[in-house]
């Protein structure tokens, strides 16, 4: 493939093209897991070359960008289950290894209480992490599937499914468009939020900074508001 060429799958796709699907058939291939381990630094992605010349071919570096969207989409259930895990086997251990800076412990039960709450077998829905969220508080488990279901076929957001979750607890009237909540007049305010850290160590910046962006996400999602910007600077 030359320099010019580019993929655009969602072009593809618009002019009846086959999205590209990358050839790793060749001995030359290396696993995916030993280029990640190699490379997957702190604050990089040290991918190997040999002066102007890369040492990956083609192929390779795109299923490499394809996994690492796979993690991006899929991390808050591994968390989970890789917690799940360590309760299971260690659970002495686990829990006075994980370091509280690292591994914020709010933040991994949420992550192992969903993965708990909804078995492999049924992370088949076309939803975000959040909406499962959502059904896990539901206690039958086929109340929970069929909401997924629903908010899949309709479209739901994660706050229509919240509505309805709550009607299903008895929490809100299936009436009221708010989940039953009275919050007197609509009025639409902008709020800003903002944290300033000392801090020398770089690293644990980064750290504290995406796990507020994680929470605010979430909770955002939860009571649909919208997150008109997100900003880090450093003095």
């Amino acid at each position: 493939m030359s320099d010019t060429e580019t993929l655009d799958t969602e072009a593809e796709a618009e002019n009846g093209q086959e999205p590209y699907v990358p050839d790793l058939s060749g001995d030359s291939v290396r696993p995916l897991t030993e280029l990640l381990n190699d490379g997957l630094l702190d604050t990089e992605l040290d991918l190997p070359a040999k002066g102007s010349k890369p040492s990956l071919g083609f192929d390779e570096w795109f299923r490499l960008g394809e996994n690492l969207h796979r993690i991006t989409a899929g991390h808050q259930w591994w968390w989970g289950d890789w917690k799940l895990y360590g309760e299971k086997f260690w659970p002495e251990e686990h829990a006075h290894a994980l370091d509280p800076h690292t591994f914020e412990p709010k933040t991994m039960s949420n992550y192992a209480y969903v993965a708990s709450k909804i078995p492999r077998d049924k992370r088949t829905f076309d939803l975000s992490w959040s909406h499962y969220r959502v059904a896990a508080d539901l206690v039958d488990s086929r109340q929970r599937w069929a909401a997924l279901r629903k908010a899949e076929k309709e479209s739901w957001t994660t706050r229509d499914l919240t509505k309805y979750v709550r009607v299903l607890q008895g929490k809100a009237d299936p009436d009221d468009d708010d989940g039953g909540e009275d919050h007197g007049p609509k009025t639409h305010r902008t709020f800003t939020l903002s944290f300033t850290v000392h801090i020398e160590d770089v690293h644990q910046g980064e750290i504290m900074f995406n796990r507020a962006v994680e929470l605010v996400t979430f909770e955002s999602e939860e009571r649909g508001v919208e997150i008109t910007k997100l900003t880090k600077s450093e003095k």
